[in-house]
């Protein structure tokens, strides 16, 4: 953070936001898009069109959360970060953020693994 220059604020954003995306990406998920996409029958092995209904709809599930995040935050908090040590800032929080909470995911499914 030094090199660029900029404020650790950037950095810290870009991980709540990524961070408050999930918050209401999950949920949604399992609220609005799990009781379309149950009957599809994928749990039963069928891996046709049910699957690329899946992967779509969960694609542009967390892509409309993601955006919107990114969208506020630029237009909000951001206004005035325009440059490119700004952007790569921004980057490293939300892409810290998810590779931190996708690194305790794989580390806890890898536990119950092992364990069980």
């Amino acid at each position: 953070m030094r090199r660029t220059g900029q404020r650790r604020r950037l950095f810290l954003i870009g991980g709540v936001l990524f961070i408050g995306s999930q918050v209401l990406h999950i949920p949604f998920n399992l609220v609005v898009l799990n009781p379309i996409l149950e009957p599809l029958g994928i749990a039963e092995g069928d891996l046709g069109v049910g699957l690329l209904t899946w992967a779509l709809l969960l694609g542009l599930s967390a892509g409309l959360f993601e955006e919107i995040a990114r969208g506020l935050s630029l237009r909000y908090w951001l206004k005035d970060a325009r440059s490119w040590n700004s952007a790569l800032l921004y980057g490293a929080g939300w892409g810290g953020a998810e590779a931190i909470l996708l690194g305790v995911a794989v580390l806890f499914f890898l536990i119950q693994a092992l364990l069980y």
